[in-house]
């Protein structure tokens, strides 16, 4: 039986108590006594601002997809397995797995000593509920469902999942953050509902202290986590050291606001519009360098028999009509920051990015896009904006321009993040066009998320259904990375949404801030310089 959990603040944040050396995390190295540059050793105490553009309304990834929640919790929770810095799955609260030699057998044996943020032991029915949680929730746990058997508890310490047939990209799956460890009622009572801050309770470096919806979060140093030993794995996965005191992130949508008070020292972490990056760069009092990794920046196209974009020609003519170097253009991207591709995976990202369809992504024909827009019967594009990014409010004036030079009506409802995601969900009929960014180093197609049936784009495709069934059989990475190309080929020749370039996003940090990496806003590592 788990305790309960301690008392949660909700609204009103509070400064956490200072904390012995003696009570520092992970093994945190003492600050330097011996003459030597204290920033040159690991410094501990202090208290950190980050700035994020959005308020996700909950720390979990089994619901919400949204960026902005994974650089949250992934401070606060963890899963039985992890991806380090090159994105390949590494043991995370499991201590050992292995699989059996036919794939359809998993055995996770847990970690020793692993506490969660109320005080209690993890053991192996937690991670059976979870792990049953997040196959009936979360987008990515539903893909990998259908080949799930059974998930128990052999002993206390041990999980057995068996398979009905051999799932290729099961264990990055499992270190995707939706798959996050709770405790077994927590994982039990939430349910297919989003956890509530008090149920935000996990085993990572870092405890939810207070969450004020709309202005914050803060975390604070959780004294009794457990860390990995393994230093140079990196990424998400490894040795996790909670040198600062506490982090708190400040949701702040204005990119003037933010760079103002970077600025003047009254954050020390944020992750502005790319418009900012070389005014940015060249303030001497501030590191600025592009993250790990990539986004991959889509136009999300609606399925839903109410939107034009059922019809693929129009598909096809949105695609002809835009010029992507506009676009990229229009939002500041250029330079280092610039991926001039069409594919949904980021270059670096070897096993899953594919050249297959660049042709069908860099053509460009205003006129034989009228042309099938006029087929398609289209006057009038509905398209929903999320006022949350500066890059889509440039993306949407783009895209309403140009469909407005061939006669189409290009009618743009403005809100922030939150409320697009909502309208596109509840009134599916009301919209044809939004924007997202997805992460370029996603470890299997089925984590693409408009190419899932459950997400806001409703998109349905029998033969992608037959070819991730395939990747899922793939018997080893060659046969995975063929089945990525015919992936993408598809995505080209079906448009089921419009890729319209990748980029690079960027951290921008005080030189004080010492040990940040910058792969993907993770902080623990980190501390403040004397």
């Amino acid at each position: 039986m788990h305790a309960l959990p301690r008392p949660l603040k909700i609204a009103v944040p509070m400064t956490a108590l200072a904390l012995t050396l003696a009570g520092c995390s992970g093994g945190a190295a003492p600050t330097s006594t011996d003459g030597t540059d204290a920033a040159s050793e690991p410094v501990v105490g202090g208290t950190i601002t980050v700035t994020l553009p959005s308020d996700p309304g909950t720390l979990d990834s089994a619901v919400s997809t949204l960026q902005v929640t994974q650089y949250m919790n992934s401070h606060v929770l963890e899963g039985l397995l992890a991806l380090d810095s090159s994105y390949s799955p590494k043991p995370m609260l499991a201590d050992t797995y292995e699989v059996s030699a036919d794939g359809l057998r998993y055995t996770f044996d847990l970690r020793d000593g692993v506490l969660f943020h109320d005080g209690s032991a993890l053991d192996a029915e937690d991670v059976v509920a979870s792990l049953t949680r997040f196959f009936d929730v979360s987008s990515v746990g539903k893909q990998a469902k259908p080949s799930i058997s059974t998930i128990e508890a052999t002993d206390d310490d041990t999980v057995l999942l068996t398979l009905s047939s051999p799932r290729y990209p099961l264990l990055s799956e499992l270190a995707s953050p939706g798959a996050a460890i709770l405790p077994a009622e927590i994982a039990s009572a939430a349910g297919a509902v989003a956890l509530s801050a008090e149920q935000a309770i996990g085993t990572g470096p870092y405890q939810l202290d207070a969450y004020d919806t709309g202005v914050g979060v803060d975390l604070i140093r959780f004294d009794d986590y457990a860390s990995r030993s393994e230093e140079d794995w990196g990424g998400y996965a490894g040795a996790k050291h909670a040198y600062l005191d506490e982090i708190d992130f400040k949701f702040v949508a204005e990119d003037a606001t933010v760079v103002n008070g970077l600025t003047a020292g009254q954050w020390q972490v944020s992750t502005p519009g790319n418009d900012q990056y070389d005014v940015l760069k060249a303030n001497p009092n501030l590191v600025v360098e592009p993250s790990a990794g990539g986004v991959v920046n889509t136009i999300v196209l609606n399925h839903n028999e109410a939107s034009v974009f059922s019809d693929p020609k129009a598909r096809e003519a949105l695609n002809l009509l835009l010029d992507k170097t506009a676009l990229a253009a229009a939002s500041g991207t250029s330079g280092d920051l610039l991926v001039p591709t069409g594919a949904f995976a980021s270059p670096e990202n070897e096993p899953m990015y594919s050249e297959e369809g660049e042709d069908v992504y860099s053509d460009h024909d205003p006129e034989r896009a009228a042309e099938l827009f006029a087929e398609a019967g289209v006057t009038r594009v509905r398209m929903l904006v999320p006022t949350t990014y500066p890059q889509m409010v440039a993306w949407g004036t783009v895209v309403q321009n140009a469909l407005s030079e061939i006669g189409i009506d290009a009618a743009i409802e403005s809100y922030d993040n939150t409320t697009v995601r909502a309208v596109a969900t509840d009134e599916p009929e009301s919209w044809d066009l939004t924007f997202t960014f997805i992460n370029g180093v996603l470890t299997s197609p089925s984590q693409v998320n408009w190419l899932q049936p459950t997400y806001i784009s409703s998109y349905m495709n029998a033969d992608l259904d037959s070819l991730l069934a395939d990747y899922s059989d793939a018997a080893d990475a060659d046969a995975a990375k063929a089945v990525v190309d015919d992936i993408q080929a598809l995505v080209w020749d079906d448009i089921p949404s419009v890729v319209i370039y990748g980029s690079k996003q960027y951290a921008a940090w005080t030189s004080d801030l010492q040990g940040f990496d910058n792969f993907a806003l993770i902080l623990y590592n980190s501390w403040l310089a004397e």
